[in-house]
């Protein structure tokens, strides 16, 4: 829970791995994020690639989840996460695409906006294809700092309240735990429409 984004890719085959692994790790040296290059070429006979061999970066912006632009042989979007649960890759399929998500809210809204930046760039400059992101503060589809502004204070505002309403309100004697978080959100949402 908490504002994300959620993306899907390919390599473009034309651009070198290499080339984006570089300007990626050039950004996490000077803005001081760890990161971790996975590989940074492809094979040259992707049939010679084994099960779960995959290319490409993970990094971590500060006070964010990390960002995974890893490919499998066939350049298609990939996680490390998922060679260690299986399972969450095909929680993470729709429409026949692998999606990352990852959480930016407690990274803040400078920090969302240069991902979203380094996005449009590395599109710009080739190397990802059949992009498709959702943004949940709507930035990458709108540009519109304010309308960020807004849905971070949204989300902020939402998860004060719930972190607030579990400390200070009890489970009903035989409530499920589905039925008591069903609860607090309705009534964080009735409270909010009546503001």
């Amino acid at each position: 829970m908490g504002l994300s984004v959620s993306y899907t890719c390919n390599f473009n085959s034309d651009a070198r791995l290499g080339e984006m692994i570089e300007i990626l790790t050039e950004i996490c040296h000077t803005l001081d994020w760890p990161f971790q290059v996975v590989a940074d070429e492809f094979p040259a006979d992707e049939s010679k690639s084994a099960e779960g061999d995959i290319y490409g970066i993970i990094f971590t912006p500060i006070n964010c989840e990390t960002f995974s632009l890893c490919f499998t042989a066939d350049r298609k979007i990939t996680d490390p996460v998922f060679l260690a649960f299986p399972d969450l890759k095909e929680t993470n399929t729709f429409d026949g695409n692998i999606y990352i998500t990852v959480k930016t809210q407690f990274a803040g809204m400078k920090v969302h906006k240069i991902i979203i930046e380094i996005f449009k760039h590395l599109i710009k400059s080739g190397f990802l294809e059949d992009f498709k992101m959702i943004d949940e503060s709507r930035y990458w589809e709108t540009g519109d700092e304010e309308l960020m502004r807004s849905q971070f204070k949204k989300y902020n505002y939402f998860m004060d309240n719930m972190s607030l309403a579990l400390r200070t309100i009890p489970p009903a004697k035989n409530e499920s735990m589905e039925d008591f978080f069903e609860r607090i959100i309705k009534r964080i949402e009735k409270r909010n429409n009546e503001k």
